[in-house]
């Protein structure tokens, strides 16, 4: 039964948006539906066709100099369009986009109400334009968390190193690194399989969002063992990758360092964690097991220009605490221990994951160096 419900959870998780634990790091800038932002998503696009043309040019060593300036001008045109000659001149662009959005439901709100004052209106129609404007209302703080979103990001991008955030720099982190607003609740945003010796296992965040400066999510994972009864090699692979099978995250922005377009990162966070092991989501001891640490994780990466390869490494370390019983999966005596790791991974034209725990360590001798656990999610 737990390999059938494995199964479905893990077409379920490649079905779903996905996205690596790690992060999903785009050199590109945003991508919306609104119909406002086409102009803007065009030129984004029209900018990046010149600027691979002009590298295509220096790496044959091209004597075309009339190419190149015909390529340079075009670009300073579109720069030119929105007033802008630094790099962040398409996120200005989406600025704009936004703002011209909300003026416009505005003026449609204005027209709706000078509607509703008509003498001859009757009640039913009073009541559809009173609907009309609450909707656009609705409508108008979407964009304007949008617009804020932009702005926070701009922010952030002004200088390239950035320690110990405050609320609008964590706001905008986030929101580069998850691809999340900070108004907004996101839903199945990781999914993963991770393959360990003789264990496999799906992790999957249900549901996320911001308060303050911290960023909080809820996961669950669901795994799978050879063994009949709990085994040491199922805790262990749950230890080093989520932790439980019911897990609250919380997270807090320390380092961020980035080159201007996303091609070389290095990030800092503190991370808190809270664990639980629930005997009906997939784990074979019958009885409860908790955990919670406190630690810090540090991430880096590097990317081929065209951002179609990603390479990166992680570091994490923290400190246990556990419950009586999550020990005795574990077979440690401790109840407070310290638990490490070092990941390695590879992100493929900016959807498929995949990534190798490769050395464990810990002030518990058999929690050190065990085998390696392979992990692996498509992203969307």
């Amino acid at each position: 039964m737990k390999t059938k419900i494995l199964l479905v959870l893990l077409l379920v998780g490649f079905m779903t948006k996905a996205q690596n634990a790690n992060f999903k790091i785009s050199m590109e800038y945003p991508k919306t539906n609104i119909s406002e932002e086409s102009n803007a998503r065009k030129d984004l696009k029209d900018i990046k066709k010149y600027n691979d043309s002009l590298a295509n040019l220096e790496l044959l060593n091209s004597i075309d100099d009339n190419k190149k300036e015909e390529y340079g001008n075009k670009i300073q045109e579109i720069i030119d369009k929105y007033n802008s000659d630094n790099e962040n001149s398409i996120y200005t662009a989406y600025e704009k986009s936004y703002s011209n959005a909300i003026t416009k439901i505005n003026t449609e709100i204005l027209e709706l109400l000078d509607s509703m004052n008509e003498d001859d209106i009757d009640i039913e129609k009073l009541k559809t334009l009173e609907k009309e404007v609450n909707n656009k209302k609705e409508d108008i703080v979407i964009f304007e968390n949008k617009l804020q979103s932009i702005k926070d990001i701009q922010f952030l991008k002004s200088s390239s190193f950035h320690m110990f955030f405050g609320k609008r720099k964590s706001n905008a982190f986030f929101n580069i690194l998850y691809g999340e607003n900070a108004a907004e609740i996101n839903f199945l945003n990781n999914n993963g399989i991770l393959l360990g010796n003789k264990t496999g296992s799906i992790y999957s965040e249900l549901a996320s969002g911001n308060i303050k400066v911290i960023r909080f999510s809820i996961g669950t994972m669901v795994s799978n063992s050879s063994a009949t009864d709990e085994s040491e090699e199922e805790a262990f692979n749950r230890l080093a990758t989520s932790g439980g099978n019911t897990v609250l995250n919380a997270e807090y922005p320390l380092i961020l360092w980035s080159d201007s377009n996303n091609q070389f990162n290095f990030i800092g966070r503190a991370l808190g964690r809270l664990t639980a092991d629930f005997p009906a989501f997939g784990t074979q001891t019958n009885s409860f097991a908790g955990s919670g640490s406190l630690g810090i994780d540090l991430y880096a990466d590097a990317s081929t220009s065209n951002n179609e390869i990603r390479f990166y490494g992680n570091y994490n370390y923290a400190r246990f605490n556990g419950s009586e019983v999550f020990r005795e999966n574990l077979q440690i005596d401790n109840k407070n221990f310290y638990f490490g790791k070092l990941t390695a991974g590879i992100v493929i034209k900016q959807k498929v994951n995949l990534s190798v725990i490769f050395n464990t360590f810990s002030s518990e001798e058999n929690l050190k160096s065990k085998h390696i656990i392979i992990g692996g999610s498509l992203m969307f």
